[in-house]
Formats: C-alpha cells, structure tokens, sequence
C-alpha cells in the first residue's frame, strides 16, 4: 500500500480513500527558520567587560563605555554609545566598522 501527503492535511491511500490527519505542516516561513550562528572563538568581546544579558542578548562593555551585542543571524555585533544609541556594526574578529548606523536604532541601558 502507497501512502501520499497532500497539503491540505489529508492522506491518499492506494485504494482511493482519503482520511483526514493532522499533520504539522508548516506551508509559510516563520522566524524560527532564520540561521543563527554561535558567538565564535576567539572574538573581540572575550577581552570586554561581560554585562549579562537583557531581554535574552548578551551584552559587552568596553574601556570606552561602548556596548557590543551580538547578532547571530549575520554574525555580527552591533555597537552602541553608553547612552544606547547605535553607532554600527563592527566585524566579529577584528572588531573594525563594516557598517555605518543605523538611524533610530537604540537599546535600553
């Protein structure tokens, strides 16, 4: 006996009958299927002050006051001023600006 999935949650069955199952299907794109990328070693932020995490990101401080949060989606982390305002994005490795900020962009400090 074949068994083929439809997308409307229903199985055909070899013989034509068709019984209803549930079936997880996932027919769109959800945030879950975004790639995250774990922090690499060695990284700049291993020589930074650890401040915790707020609102599950974890957070870095360095001599200058500057925060670095990580961004795993792009494997990047973003720099912000003490105050929170963002000033960046700077390269995992060498810790050089790669991108210019972002307006608006701010945290809560």
């Amino acid at each position: 006996m074949t068994v083929s999935v439809c997308n409307e949650g229903f199985i055909s069955l070899k013989f034509g009958v068709r019984q209803r199952v549930s079936l997880p299907l996932r027919l769109h794109r959800s945030h879950t299927d975004l790639t995250y990328t774990p922090l690499p070693r060695p990284c700049i932020v291993d020589d930074l002050e650890h401040l915790g995490a707020r609102n599950g990101v974890r957070r870095w401080r360095d001599g200058a006051g500057r925060i670095y949060t990580y961004d795993g989606q792009h494997c990047e982390l973003e720099v912000f001023n003490s105050r929170g305002r963002h000033i960046g994005v700077a390269d995992v490795y060498t810790g050089e600006f790669i991108k210019p900020a972002v307006r608006g962009r701010k945290i809560d400090v």
